[in-house]
């Protein structure tokens, strides 16, 4: 019969994080990553649960390996709490701002799977990997329907390798001889699925020759079947499929494509910029979930002559460079300080192995250190995807756990000598947060529900859009939510006008104008919802609307300071001083919009209209 115990639920925990994003991503079409802002609140709340459970029933100890690499994440994740002070709201930072996880959620989440890790028994190990296993092939046949369908996407490629990496690595790094028949399993659908891509994605370079490096060593392993063999195997299909990713992306790491991902290089010049900005700045950064701001005010003219400059990055890039703005040179230095200890620890195990147990030991601690390797080094370049950085984490942990000797374990007791009345008080604690995580996985879930069938209506003017992205802002309030709310019903009170629906235009306007003020409340950092409302209430100067003009020019001078180089602002400013009467000034601002960017076709027309 199952009993209740702390260990047992964080079990529960990487099985839940691990397999219902997966689950939920392939079939409904969405990015892994986009499905870890509801997974990780509802598998904390479910470990909560258990773990209040665990204590209620008196089974208060867990045990952990005595080294350091237990706590390696630990520094990432304090760095992320110290930089949070006065930015954001708790719940956007932790749980990001719809379905995707936030900065301080990530590191939370590093942190407690090296714990994760460190914490697993071989048994545990084996029942965790039963679950995931199955998602995989679910996760994997679903994917494969979609490329049938649909074809094939660089997203998808990268969610779904970078899973059969995950799960092929976890085999194992806790394996024994009792696991070598998943390994097989798990090397069998690895096969199939980069076979099937060769066949499916001619143009996907790197996958035929990851599917090649497959067969050929799943038949090495399926020959031998030890455990050693399976490790050394494991590791050389890690480095194999890290090369297909590198290659696959033709390309697009560096150089690097804004709309893929920031460019390394203007990553670089932002980080430069702001270190030079202030102390603060410099050792704290702008704080997570803000890489879209630091982006906006430091990014290089010379972006404005390229196709990708309108694009405006997403607030939580999970790289490197990113943790170089928005957690500072403290953030930074806690992430090389991370793998630099992972590098020393396993140097030091095998500087100090004496005999054939030992070799064993840390030949299947090679390929969890190998996916936290890989994991660090993809952070430099590319976005982490959930699984990856999800994996990496555990993978240290299980490099911490495989490698330490003799059962060095320390047990942590909660139990404070026997209190039934302490441990049944923190018992309840953690029920109260363990419900407070649950509703906070639900409302996002139910909200992006309303938001995609809004976005998959024919027309913005559709009434339906408008009812839709307010119910999905109503549930959960987040700026993205309500911006589209705003634009909406901005959509509806044009429809109205043209109808002559002076009741309709005059009541969609209010709302637009609401909302737009709602999505600047919830994310004054962001240039768009203030460039949005000073254009909408540029519109409405001709209507006679209140101190439209006043209010416009405001807000398009904020715009402009938090996103200097942007030319879209300086153009509708010009714009407001057109319909004000004001043609030098708007000569001025046009003129400095074509400074940012000489081929700015609306801005070269309207400062030509004006010459005449």
């Amino acid at each position: 019969m199952w009993r209740p115990s702390l260990s047992g639920a964080i079990v529960v925990y990487g099985v839940v994080v691990t397999a219902l994003p997966l689950m939920y991503a392939v079939l409904n079409g969405i990015g892994i990553g986009a499905a870890g802002g509801w997974a990780v609140p509802l598998s904390l709340g479910i470990t909560l649960m258990l773990a209040s459970l665990a204590l209620f029933k008196e089974h208060t100890t867990i045990e952990f390996p005595r080294n350091i690499l237990v706590l390696a994440g630990l520094p990432l994740f304090l760095s992320a709490c110290v930089s949070i002070m006065g930015r954001q709201s708790f719940s956007t930072m932790m749980f990001g701002v719809s379905l995707e996880l936030g900065t301080l959620g990530s590191l939370a989440i590093f942190a407690i799977s090296i714990l994760f890790g460190a914490s697993l028994s071989s048994r545990q190990a084996l029942r965790m990997l039963d679950i995931f296993m199955i998602s995989v092939v679910i996760g994997g046949a679903v994917t494969l329907w979609h490329v049938f369908t649909s074809g094939w996407g660089d997203d998808a490629q990268m969610r779904t390798v970078s899973l059969i990496i995950l799960g092929a690595l976890i085999v194992s790094a806790i394996c024994t001889d009792t696991a070598v028949g998943r390994a097989r399993f798990m090397y069998g659908v690895s096969t199939v699925f980069l076979g099937a891509l060769s066949v499916l994605s001619f143009d996907a370079s790197g996958g035929i020759i990851a599917a090649i490096i497959l067969l050929l060593v799943f038949g090495f392993a399926l020959s031998f079947g030890r455990s050693r063999y399976v490790s050394w195997v494991t590791a050389l299909v890690a480095c194999a499929i890290g090369v297909s990713l590198l290659a696959g992306m033709e390309g697009k790491y560096v150089p690097a494509s804004p709309d893929v991902r920031p460019a390394l290089p203007v990553t670089a010049s932002i980080i430069g910029a702001q270190y030079f900005q202030d102390a603060r700045s410099a050792l704290l950064g702008s704080g997570p979930n803000t890489f879209n701001r630091a982006w906006e005010r430091h990014r290089i003219a010379e972006l404005n002559t390229s196709q990708y400059w309108e694009f405006t990055p997403q607030g939580g890039y999970s790289t490197a460079m990113t943790l170089a703005v928005t957690l500072g040179a403290f953030g930074f230095i806690s992430f090389l300080y991370l793998g630099i200890a992972l590098a020393v620890f396993m140097t030091s195990r095998i500087a100090d192995t004496r005999g054939a147990d030992d070799v064993e030991t840390w030949l299947r601690a090679l390929p969890a250190a190998v996916l936290a390797f890989f994991a660090m080094g993809v952070a430099f370049t590319d976005a982490i995807e959930m699984p990856l950085f999800l994996a990496g984490g555990m993978a240290i942990g299980m490099v911490a756990r495989t490698l330490e000797r003799d059962g060095n374990v320390v047990s942590f007791d909660f139990s404070f000598g026997g209190s039934r009345i302490a441990a049944s008080a923190i018992a309840v604690v953690l029920l109260i947060v363990a419900v407070w995580l649950l509703q906070i996985s639900l409302r996002p879930v139910f909200a992006e529900r309303f938001h995609a069938q809004a976005v998959a209506l024919d027309s913005t003017e559709d009434p339906r859009a408008s009812r839709l992205f307010e119910r999905a802002s109503r549930i959960w309030g987040v700026s993205p939510y309500a911006f589209d709310a705003a634009r909406a019903f901005e959509a509806s009170a044009s429809s109205a006008g043209a109808k002559g629906d002076t009741y309709g235009l005059r009541v969609s306007t209010e709302k637009a104008l609401s909302y737009a003020g709602r999505a600047i409340d919830l994310d004054p950092g962001n240039y768009q919802v203030w460039l949005y409302r000073g254009s909408l209430l540029t519109a409405l100067i001709s209507s006679e609307y209140p101190n439209a003009a006043v209010d416009a020019y405001a807000d398009l001078q904020r715009a402009k300071m938090l996103a200097p180089m942007r030319p879209d602002i300086l153009y509708q400013e010009a714009v407001l001083h057109v319909i004000s009467g004001r043609k030098v000034d708007a000569r001025i601002a046009l003129e400095k919009a074509l400074e940012l960017k000489p081929d700015y076709a609306e801005a070269l027309s309207l400062l030509e209209s004006l010459s005449e």
